[in-house]
């Protein structure tokens, strides 16, 4: 199907990226485990907290009820891994999350891509499966630390971006009309599948395990788009990137997640575009997992779709604004023992 990709190419120009608000560590279950703690020095910084955040002891339970409030400055001199996510020590055996702070001068989580080019308009075309391949030494421990230290990866950044390329899967694929603001539900469930199998692609080689996805999760993540969808809305309020709280919120406790701020939302937007077949919806959402990984001020995102600790990930597709915008919704054991209504997840 010559130039399938040349008119969507042209206007894949801005891609824009909005993190989840918090990510909280799951609190040690009635038996004793003994965290794995590894240090990683870092010189003394004054931080400001970009989300509420607990504070947590050595051990990985939190140290009390008290919450530092969003705008909070701390110092802290160094990094502790425990049970695999990165802490910023600011006290005597005192801790709080990387991923709730960010340097001083730390842009915000959006981002302007430079526009992707793709191979195809070629009439006989090679159909194969998508991948997603991570440089050596990009991995689960790298991207937490260039949350606050974004050149580390400049050069698997690069890398990452030259050898990822999206491919049409099939000519049913190319043939399959879609129509974003209202899918099959058959589309919805191969979008899902899509994504989830490329993040695990990811996951594995950032030597993280692999998320489950269910029913359950994908309603999730469906309930959360139509929020959007419905309301018109995009991730952006007042011209600033924020998610839409008060539908996410809504969607979570219809489905039996009872949080009052996003916990469970990254999101990305390609503005200007309308997918018209199953080939050009799966692009849109290799792209996005691509802006995810593989761009400097996006690692909070990449740390956040690489969390160890999710358990559950859906992904859906919501069209506002003449604009698709993906949902990676996730469930991770913290969210899932204390914010759903019987502390399980299925």
């Amino acid at each position: 199907m010559k130039g399938i990709f040349m008119r969507y190419s042209k206007i894949l120009n801005k891609i824009i990226t909005v993190s989840a608000a918090v990510t909280l560590l799951a609190p040690v279950a009635a038996t004793t485990i003994n965290p794995t703690i590894n240090n990683v020095q870092a010189a003394t910084k004054s931080r400001k907290l970009t989300h509420n955040a607990y504070i947590y002891k050595a051990n990985g339970k939190r140290a009390n009820k008290k919450i530092l409030k969003k705008g909070t400055y701390v110092k802290s001199s160094s990094i502790k891994k425990i049970k695999g996510k990165n802490y910023y020590h600011i006290g005597k055996n005192q801790y709080i999350k990387v991923t709730n702070t960010k340097k001083q001068n730390h842009v915000d989580n959006t981002s302007k891509l430079g526009k992707y080019v793709y191979n195809g308009g070629d009439q006989n075309k090679v159909y194969k499966e998508d991948t997603i391949k991570l440089p050596s030494g990009y991995n689960d421990t790298t991207v937490q630390e260039a949350v606050n230290n974004p050149s580390i990866l400049d050069k698997q950044t690069a890398e990452g971006n030259k050898i990822n390329k999206f491919v049409s899967e099939s000519k049913a694929d190319d043939d399959e009309k879609v129509d974003p603001t209202n899918l099959t539900t058959s589309q919805k469930q191969e979008i899902n599948k899509f994504a989830i199998r490329l993040l695990n692609e990811a996951r594995v080689q950032a030597g993280v395990n692999k998320v489950k996805t269910s029913q359950r999760t994908l309603k999730l993540a469906l309930d959360v788009a139509n929020e959007y969808q419905i309301n018109n809305r995009d991730i952006f309020e007042n011209g600033k990137p924020a998610h839409y709280i008060p539908g996410i919120v809504k969607a979570a406790r219809e489905n039996g997640v009872n949080i009052d701020d996003n916990y469970i939302e990254d999101a990305a937007i390609i503005f200007d575009i309308k997918p018209q077949t199953m080939t050009e919806l799966k692009n849109t959402i290799y792209i996005n997992l691509l802006s995810f990984l593989f761009n400097k001020n996006e690692y909070y995102h990449a740390s956040d779709i690489l969390d160890p600790t999710n358990v559950y990930d859906a992904v859906a597709i919501s069209y506002a604004k003449e604009s698709p915008m993906s949902h990676w919704i996730k469930m991770d054991k913290d969210t899932i023992e204390n914010y759903t209504t019987d502390g399980t997840w299925n």
